[in-house]
């Protein structure tokens, strides 16, 4: 007598469920960027595997993706930069000075009445 195998359908394993993203505009839980709805713009750089496994294991220690990691303090870095060139930064007598300019202005000179009248011709209400 010959057996019969009972033959079993395999099924295909469902890839795991992905995290929830948060909503566009909300404040991303793990960086200091909101996501966006479409990200299109791609930034690349060359470095060495060295560099390449010292932020892969900063972001894991951060629990972060390298993506976010990078971006997030690229980010802050970026900020810092233009908040120096932008800030200006005065000593105490040069405030002081700059307080008293604004409250008290000097009275336009000739040069300055010259431009306000060459530019009042020039614009017309």
């Amino acid at each position: 007598m010959v057996e019969q195998r009972k033959t079993t359908r395999r099924t295909k394993k469902k890839p795991a469920a992905r995290k929830a993203r948060p909503a566009v505009g909300v404040r991303h839980a793990r960086t200091k960027t909101k996501p966006t709805a479409t990200r299109t713009a791609r930034l690349e750089a060359r470095i060495s595997p060295e560099n390449r496994a010292m932020l892969m294991r900063a972001a894991e220690i951060q629990g972060k993706t390298v993506t976010e990691f990078v971006t997030s303090n690229a980010l802050e870095a970026a900020h810092q930069v233009i908040a120096e060139v932008e800030m200006i930064r005065l000593s105490r007598e040069n405030q002081k000075r700059f307080v008293a300019a604004l409250l008290a202005p000097p009275k336009p000179n000739a040069a300055l009445q010259k431009a306000f009248a060459k530019h009042k011709a020039r614009v017309r209400d």
